[in-house]
């Protein structure tokens, strides 16, 4: 597995409070691309203020450059999960069976852990996520696509929580 923290995160700690507003919005055009490149939206998903996503990319990438979200990147292979190629094949077709496939398997691994968990369309702030597990810290999780609204007025108003976003090949965990 190799783990990535975003770039804006990276430049942030290294760059002292007298931040200028190019380079400000320097990091939040990089992670804003970050985002656009690595989280899909879910098209169908309306937002109440007729607003492009585009808004709600550089909302979020404004949360992370200013610290008030954390994001790691996280790729790994499914083939070498044990159990996991069966549910997780790159060469599936991505719908309804191989989205509730990975969310049982989900709920298995986790259960196998000891912890409590929902697949039930856990409510979160706004909307519903696919998988909630109770640990140290609320984990929410959603596959493969999101509403770019809803991940973002959830990011902005949940407290200690973590988002994770669940693609073939890589996780990304959102971090509260």
């Amino acid at each position: 597995m190799f783990i990535k923290n975003t770039i804006a995160y990276k430049e942030i700690n290294k760059i002292d409070m007298g931040l200028t507003w190019l380079t400000i919005e320097k990091s939040i055009k990089k992670e804003t691309d970050w985002l656009k490149s690595n989280i899909f939206p879910f098209h169908s998903d309306k937002n109440p203020l007729n607003l492009p996503d585009d808004t709600f990319y550089r909302l979020i990438a404004i949360l992370i450059v200013s610290g008030q979200v954390k994001t790691t990147e996280y790729f790994y292979d499914s083939s070498k999960i044990i159990g996991f190629n069966s549910v997780h094949s790159p060469n599936k077709e991505h719908g309804t069976e191989w989205h509730n496939n990975l969310i049982n398997y989900l709920h298995d691994y986790f259960e196998k852990q000891g912890f409590e968990v929902y697949t039930s369309e856990p409510m979160l702030y706004y909307g519903q996520a696919d998988l909630k597990v109770i640990s140290e810290k609320v984990i929410y999780f959603e596959i493969d696509t999101v509403g770019i609204f809803k991940l973002w007025v959830n990011l902005k108003n949940m407290k200690n929580i973590n988002i994770i976003i669940l693609t073939s090949n890589k996780i990304i965990k959102f971090e509260l």
